[in-house]
């Protein structure tokens, strides 16, 4: 054998050998998947890709999971809490969340099979897990099953006896359902869909007035019982504003808060070409009016009601930003606009602005105009978040304003029946109807109260 063959004969061996020793080495080593990320942000996408690739221990997959999950990768992340709980199998906060996200894609079945390994370990968010066990079962059209874990979470949560309630109403089994939707109110008495849903068992058992009465109430408040899937969307949420875009903007944002303007300016500007972001865009707009540059502040504004759309909060800031500015028919011709788009409750601050301006002016009757609609408008919102008290004395500033308004009359006695003043409150209904006869409301909250 020369030389030449020797050689070639140990280079052979030594690339063999070494070939032998990464594949051994390489043996159980699980590549973590990668999802085509060309639907987010370049910045959140270079995150997710270096986490990718330092996929080694449970944790690691697991938090590679959670994000994959809160940027809408669910089968990627149903991959990584499945490596992650085959390296660490009773992790209970692992199988949870996988879980979650098998039934964020329908997978309802496998999801359950997480869960209830979730319950077996006894977790701490083992009434969540059945109280996501009952969804599937009622998503996979099984409402025995349903009820039946509805009714083991019910304990713990208020929204799973609301849902055993929804349960039993369609089974005719309206005392029980009724006895559950007390005890909700007596945590949550704001609830308003379980006042709806009072509403509802009313009318089958023939209580028409009891029904009126309950779908009043509802309507008067909109808070929403606790749930566990808006904790996990909260957690979710959380979770993607940790990385890339949300992120940088935050960082972004302590860096105002450290009152490093400038460079926050900076920073923010180079994100909104990266990406348009109402929150950034607000951020230039507040900088701008800081360092007086009122010009910029009203391009950013007309430009952000340009690509979205007229609203009342956006007109009411250019509105301020034209009175700063020394430009007093722009600013009224920007908040009177807002009151007419009225879709938010910015149109509060373009009521009180234009009251301020015409009472500056010396024009009393128009200010008092604005201040009789902002005293409405504030009583409405008293009303609807439950507090009567604080709108009668709003009403009252109005009355004092406009004495014979049909329209605060009608507030006036629906503040009385909430507070269980019924001769007050039709006094205040018959006042309503006596200026507006028509005023279908008012009929409706008066046959109730008698």
């Amino acid at each position: 054998m020369n030389n030449i063959t020797k050689w070639l004969v140990f280079t052979i061996a030594l690339e063999l050998g070494l070939c032998g020793y990464l594949t051994i080495s390489n043996v159980g080593v699980v590549a973590a998947p990668l999802p085509t990320l060309t639907a987010i942000d370049s910045l959140t996408a270079k995150s997710l890709t270096k986490l990718a690739t330092q996929c080694k221990t449970a944790e690691e997959w697991h938090t590679l999971g959670n994000t994959y999950m809160s940027a809408g990768f669910f089968a990627e992340a149903s991959a990584c809490y499945e490596q992650a709980t085959r390296l660490k199998p009773d992790w209970g906060e692992a199988l949870f969340n996988h879980g979650f996200c098998l039934s964020r894609f329908g997978q309802t079945e496998q999801a359950n099979i997480k869960f209830q390994q979730v319950v077996d370990l006894r977790h701490k968010k083992l009434a969540d897990a059945v109280f996501f066990m009952a969804q599937n079962h009622l998503r996979d059209e099984a409402p025995e099953l349903a009820e039946e874990a509805f009714r083991r979470a019910a304990p713990s949560l208020p929204m799973a006896k609301y849902e055993l309630a929804r349960i039993l109403f369609r089974k005719d089994q309206f005392d029980e359902a009724e006895k559950l939707l007390a005890e909700v109110l007596n945590e949550h008495p704001k609830a308003s869909r379980v006042k709806l849903l009072l509403a509802e068992i009313s009318v089958a058992k023939n209580n028409e007035n009891r029904a009126t009465n309950f779908r009043i109430e509802g309507t008067d408040v909109t808070d929403r019982l606790p749930t566990p899937f808006v904790t996990e969307k909260n957690r979710l949420g959380a979770t993607i504003s940790s990385y890339g875009f949300e992120n940088e903007v935050a960082k972004a944002f302590q860096l105002l808060e450290h009152n490093r303007i400038d460079t926050a300016k900076s920073e923010l500007q180079l994100l909104q070409k990266t990406q348009w972001s109402p929150s950034v865009h607000s951020a230039l707009v507040d900088i701008s009016i800081q360092q007086n540059l009122f010009d910029d502040a009203e391009q950013l504004i007309e430009e952000e009601l340009e690509l979205s759309g007229p609203t009342t909060l956006w007109l009411s800031r250019l509105g301020n930003v034209r009175m700063i500015a020394g430009n007093i028919s722009g600013a009224v011709e920007a908040w009177k606009l807002g009151i007419e788009v009225r879709n938010d409750k910015s149109v509060e601050n373009c009521m009180s602005a234009l009251g301020q301006h015409y009472e500056q002016e010396g024009n009393l009757e128009a200010s008092e105009k604005y201040q009789h609609m902002l005293m409405t408008e504030l009583a409405r919102r008293s009303l609807k978040e439950g507090n009567a008290r604080q709108a009668i004395e709003q009403i009252d500033r109005g009355m004092a304003l406009v004495p014979n308004d049909a329209e605060l009359y009608f507030l006036l006695g629906k503040a009385r029946r909430i507070l269980l003043e019924h001769p007050q409150a039709l006094a205040a209904f018959d006042k309503c109807l006596a200026l507006k006869p028509n005023h279908g409301k008012a009929l409706r909250e008066r046959e109730i109260v008698q």
